[in-house]
């Protein structure tokens, strides 16, 4: 892996759980340790964010998981000090995950671990789910050996499954919760369980036929409402036309191609209709600024391309990396035709991401970033 695509792309977690993104030597080695500790911490942590009581009855275990975890990720988050900002702006978001994880339980706010345990976990599989991947990864498999995932909710284990790169069981225990008569199948779309193993189907795997079939069946239950019903049809759909064409050659072209078939199927703003088109064009952005050795107006194109289709992508908003891609995109080129309209987005997203029931609250940094990537793209144009 080229030094862009790291800069580019990797949570810092990322350098140690993947070997593709892992330096050589001691580092290397040193990474992996404190992977394999917030992995540890994380596992230990999870089951005990489902039970209503056990944060609080259990206060000297979660205290000790959550310092282990704070602490790992504080040491992984050192490893992202690189000048560039995009890398550093995914290092900061590893590191303020552990940090406000033990604050809260330190202040007594339960429901805000829980959701930020949740928010972490999902952090990682989104970065490990980007890239074409083995089924499974050798480091993944030793960082869980010896803990019993089983005893995790499904939908939680499906998620560490994604963090460690485990991808075939991933995809197993996705079709397992799709088929599960005990979920409602509007539940399963509104919790982000289709999109998100439509996205690892087709990003890591690139098994189109695979996740139609899954889809065809998903589609005959008798509890989904006709609006997820039409959408299920025409995402296999789309899946039957991306296998039939898929010897075509990539390009950044055939990405922003993809999105527009997906933007023409949509009838309403809301519409999800051409979310596995948006799938398809990340994944094709993906591989090609992996691809890239230097960066490039081409590349900065492709990371533009990202942060438009993650907000279809992304059934959490809260774990959208939109505004990575688009800040990343602005640095690259801010002179390229799509940085204004980068960053009117990066500003919509940033203010979005700070409002509330009690208003809007935005950081005076973020003001300040927002301020220094405006002057960028206009005095780019000077």
């Amino acid at each position: 892996m080229n030094s862009l695509a790291v800069r580019a792309f990797a949570l810092t977690i990322a350098l140690a759980a993947s070997p593709a993104l892992a330096a050589d030597g001691a580092e290397e080695t040193d990474r992996r340790a404190d992977m394999r500790r917030m992995v540890t911490a994380l596992t230990a942590l999870l089951p005990l964010a489902t039970d209503a009581t056990a944060l609080g009855e259990r206060r000297a275990d979660v205290t000790a998981h959550l310092d282990e975890l704070a602490a790992a990720t504080a040491v992984l988050a050192a490893h992202g000090t690189d000048d560039d900002p995009s890398f550093r702006f995914l290092s900061r978001d590893l590191a303020s995950h552990g940090a406000l994880l033990r604050d809260a339980h330190a202040a007594g706010r339960d429901d805000e671990v829980r959701f930020e345990l949740a928010r972490l976990t999902a952090t990682c599989a989104n970065c490990h789910s980007r890239l074409p991947a083995a089924p499974t990864s050798a480091f993944g498999k030793e960082a869980v050996a010896g803990l019993d995932l089983a005893k995790l909710p499904a939908d939680e284990r499906v998620r560490l499954q994604v963090a460690t790169r485990q991808f075939e069981d991933a995809l197993a225990t996705y079709e397992r919760l799709l088929a599960d008569p005990k979920r409602s199948g509007a539940a399963l779309d509104i919790d982000g369980h289709v999109t998100d193993y439509l996205t690892v189907a087709l990003r890591t795997q690139w098994q189109t036929d695979r996740a139609r079939r899954t889809l065809d069946v998903f589609a005959k239950r008798d509890d989904l409402p006709g609006y997820l019903r039409r959408y299920v049809e025409e995402w296999s759909r789309t899946l039957a036309a991306l296998s039939a064409e898929s010897d075509e050659p990539e390009s950044l072209e055939r990405a922003r191609t993809l999105a527009d078939r997906g933007v023409a199927l949509r009838t309403h703003p809301a519409s999800r209709a051409g979310v596995v088109f948006d799938i398809a064009a990340s994944a094709m952005a993906y591989r090609m600024v992996d691809r890239a050795t230097e960066a490039s107006r081409e590349v900065a194109g492709a990371l533009y391309l990202l942060g438009r289709t993650d907000a279809w992508t992304r059934r959490r908003v809260w774990s959208s990396e939109a505004r990575y891609y688009l800040e990343t995109a602005i640095t690259m080129a801010p002179d390229a035709p799509f940085a204004a309209d980068a960053l009117d987005l990066y500003e919509e997203y940033t203010v979005f991401a700070y409002s509330g029931s009690g208003g809007v609250a935005l950081p005076e940094a973020e003001r300040a970033r927002i301020d220094n990537l405006r002057v960028l793209v206009f005095d780019s144009d000077e």
